[in-house]
């Protein structure tokens, strides 16, 4: 991936792990609320901040997905990651020599399929993406790092990815993923698997939203494989009604 989105939406920086909070500059933390009364928020394009839901369970986040100011959108397009085999980008095959560890798959995932989403799961995703997206200055890179001061997509993505699994999120459950965008530029998102859904993490939006919705702005290339992060596969949607 020669090239790759790298506008981050702006949010309010916190502690993350030792790693990523060396780039994180001390500020107050007020924007994702985290109390149960505050419940996930949202961004729109003009980037003012309007609470989505608040103080409700996930079961309710799901019954009014369909409505014009969410993202999550339940049911919707699925992934086939059954295709052809495809190679691993160069860099992250380099990215695995350096960080192995984020590059295994335990047994224990195979134990944590179908990962349901709680009101706790969708909070602990929606902060990791937005305190990232604001850690990381955006800026084009060539090496394939965690938490650096500065980088493009394939870095929001993969600290993202590591912070997840240091919460316990099993590996089976996030999947590095390249797209395509409507410019032609190639672009690294992460997707989480939970049951019912395909979640992207991405640092063009603050905002987490299903793969349905990002149908027809993004075309997908390819994605890890969940028994093995090791592999990647060719990856196509699949429309659900």
């Amino acid at each position: 991936m020669d090239k790759c989105g790298i506008l981050a939406r702006r949010g309010n920086p916190a502690p993350l792990s030792a790693a990523t909070a060396s780039v994180i500059k001390r500020m107050s933390y007020s924007g994702f609320r985290t109390r149960e009364s505050a419940g996930p928020w949202r961004r729109n394009r003009s980037r003012s901040w309007v609470p989505l839901l608040g103080g409700i369970a996930v079961a309710t986040i799901m019954s009014v997905a369909s409505t014009a100011n969410a993202y999550l959108v339940l049911p919707g397009a699925t992934f086939d990651i059954s295709g052809a085999p495809a190679l691993p980008p160069l860099g992250y095959t380099k990215f695995c020599i350096r960080y192995p560890n984020d590059c295994k798959s335990s047994r224990s995932d195979f134990r944590r399929r179908n990962i349901v989403l709680t009101a706790q799961r969708w909070n602990e995703l929606n902060f990791i993406n937005r305190q990232i997206n604001n850690a990381i200055v955006p800026k084009p890179a060539e090496e394939w790092v965690l938490a650096p001061a500065t980088g493009d997509c394939k870095n929001y993505a993969l600290t993202k990815r590591h912070e997840l699994l240091l919460r316990g999120w099993p590996s089976r459950a996030l999947l590095l993923s390249e797209v395509a965008l409507a410019s032609g530029e190639h672009h690294l998102v992460l997707v989480v698997r939970v049951k019912g859904a395909d979640l992207v993490l991405d640092n063009l939006y603050d905002d987490i939203r299903s793969v349905g919705v990002t149908f027809g702005e993004y075309s997908w290339v390819k994605i890890q494989m969940p028994q093995n992060p090791n592999f990647w596969n060719k990856v196509r949607l699949l429309q659900t009604e």
